[in-house]
């Protein structure tokens, strides 16, 4: 386990698979479901994904861009097929059952 600041306050220990961790992609996950509408197009989803890392914290962003690096096309299918993002990082396989609820949503006003 590896800790991750997503504040200057809170600190989190992440399980990382394959160097994304489970709390980094939902916190992302949840990021991009704020930024998105139901009648988001494809276009629309693959340009959000594209400049996720760049809204969140500087201390995941590395680890957001290996995100999307590696599973950007499978996020931007998920997406698109309209999966609720809390089950996007199970689907991904880099949460298990005991971690796939909690998607954290961005901060109003990002």
């Amino acid at each position: 386990l590896s800790p991750v600041k997503l504040s200057a306050e809170k600190e989190v220990q992440t399980e990382e698979v394959g160097g994304v961790s489970c709390e980094v992609c939902q916190y992302a996950m949840g990021f991009l479901d704020s930024m998105l509408t139901k009648k988001s197009t494809e276009d629309e989803i693959e340009k959000k994904v594209e400049a996720l890392c760049s809204h969140l914290p500087a201390a995941i962003e590395n680890e957001c861009d290996a995100l999307v690096t590696e599973y950007g096309d499978e996020l931007i299918k998920l997406i698109v097929q309209q999966l609720d993002p809390s089950k996007i990082c199970k689907a991904l396989k880099l949460c298990d059952a005991s971690n796939s609820a909690r998607v954290m949503r961005a901060p109003a006003g990002l």
